[in-house]
């Protein structure tokens, strides 16, 4: 007995052998349809992990580089700061190795600022064997001459103070506007003055004398 369906000829034990094979092939592919679904779930998950893990490896990676890149920053900042220091103290250090000197431009100024002022007869006095002050002396004598002050210039000075100084022996009295528009003056030169008042004790034993009724201009030693 034969069964004809969809123009297949096929006996009774073929149609049980055919149904067997189908069952079979449809147990077989449902098993790897799940072996499938089963795989590609711990795939995903597997490659979610290692894309978790590179893009951990990846924010540490520049996490990383930000941290060096600060850290040179800052390297870079303190080197900066460092050279700022240096070139501050060689600055310094060039100041205070070049000798004082009025240059033209700070003559000028001075010779201004003489030239408004009271004309009053000045000594300018520079100390003993001391070349780097006598130089600076004459420089700031020469351009009191220039505003047209009375200037005389000693170089015997024995004493060993710093700095310039505008000076009258005690018991002389200087007008204080007088002294504060000199001191004025001068500083309008890049010249920073004090004013002092020499001992009378000290009349005749420092040399050059000072006499009273006199303004003195005291070169001492480069500070």
């Amino acid at each position: 007995m034969t069964f004809r369906a969809f123009t297949w000829n096929v006996s009774s034990e073929q149609a049980d052998f055919l149904f067997d094979l189908f069952n079979w092939i449809l147990i077989i592919g449902a098993f790897a349809v799940f072996v499938g679904t089963i795989g590609a779930i711990k795939m995903g998950t597997a490659r979610d992990f290692f894309a978790d893990a590179r893009l951990r490896d990846h924010e540490r990676a520049i996490s990383a580089a930000n941290a060096a890149a600060a850290d040179a920053n800052e390297r870079a900042a303190t080197v900066e700061k460092e050279a700022q220091q240096l070139r501050a103290a060689n600055l310094m250090l060039e100041k205070q190795i070049q000798p004082r000197r009025l240059s033209g431009e700070d003559s000028t100024k001075l010779e201004a600022g003489l030239s408004k002022m009271q004309h009053l007869p000045i000594c300018i006095v520079s100390r003993f064997f001391d070349p780097e002050g006598t130089d600076f002396a004459d420089d700031l004598a020469n351009a009191f001459n220039k505003a047209e002050w009375p200037v005389v210039r000693q170089r015997n000075w024995t004493m060993s103070q710093r700095g310039v100084a505008i000076a009258s022996l005690e018991g002389t009295n200087l007008p204080p506007e007088l002294t504060k528009t000199l001191v004025g003056a001068l500083a309008g030169a890049g010249v920073e003055a004090t004013v002092t008042v020499i001992s009378a004790a000290n009349q005749n034993t420092t040399s050059p004398y000072f006499q009273p009724g006199l303004l003195y201009l005291l070169i001492g030693v480069k500070p």
